[in-house]
């Protein structure tokens, strides 16, 4: 159907659950056409994860994933158990972070399992892809551990914040923030300079005050990686 099996939307998760026992019964899957697009996103990408494994495997191969990039067996456990956090929002932060491997991911991943809510976790997975989709031009080395917001050290000396954020305005919230950000990535990571990079927008009072900060700022980014597909406009069938 294309959509989330683990969706948290009540009323799709019903209409999956009929429409299997329909599909059970009559087969509907092995007629159907799947077109392969000329671009695979990271979204189809790792919806061919979740459509393609049962959850017992897709656990387990999350689980070996995690280990590679350095996360305790606490993380792996709390991740899982993480309120925000489906199997599919899970899959789509640990593929995003498994593609680039930098030094502190298991350490982001720690984090990201505090997520109590669903838009929580979103926040995380979309960071991550920003993240891939970043690391694909300017290669990525090292993450700044213990901090929601992603900050990524490049191979240039540059510290980088990934943001899905759709607008940021200047409040005495956001200033303690980037100050802290900023601080925290000369320090910790070693950083030059500091760049925001956030796929909606800036005020033009905070963009005047991050300026006057040194922090350079890069709106409206796309929050997926794509590739060309190597089959592109073939069609398979079951």
């Amino acid at each position: 159907m294309g959509v989330d099996p683990y969706t948290t939307n009540a009323v799709l998760k019903k209409a999956l659950a009929d429409i299997g026992k329909v599909d059970a019964a009559g087969g509907i899957a092995a007629k159907v056409v799947v077109p392969i697009p000329m671009v695979v996103s990271t979204t189809a990408a790792v919806g061919n994860l979740v459509w393609g494994k049962d959850p017992e495997e897709l656990l387990k191969y999350n689980e070996q994933r995690l280990k590679e990039l350095g996360a305790s067996d606490k993380t792996i456990k709390e991740l899982y158990l993480a309120k925000g956090f489906t199997l599919s929002l899970e899959t789509r932060m640990i593929n995003a972070l498994y593609a680039v491997k930098a030094k502190g991911s298991g350490a982001y991943a720690e984090t990201a399992a505090d997520a109590d809510i669903v838009r929580e976790a979103v926040f995380f997975a979309e960071s991550a892809e920003m993240l891939q989709r970043f690391h694909a031009k300017s290669p990525v080395v090292e993450l700044l551990p213990d901090s929601r917001a992603l900050v990524a050290k490049t191979k240039d000396g540059r510290a980088v914040a990934l943001l899905p954020i759709d607008s940021i305005r200047w409040t005495p919230e956001f200033e303690k923030a980037a100050s802290n950000v900023q601080a925290r990535a000369t320090k910790e990571l070693g950083a030059t300079k500091l760049e925001l990079r956030l796929s909606g927008t800036v005020s033009p009072a905070a963009k005047k005050e991050l300026a006057a900060r040194g922090i350079a700022v890069v709106e409206n980014q796309p929050l997926t990686f794509e590739v060309a597909a190597s089959s592109a406009g073939a069609a398979s069938k079951k």
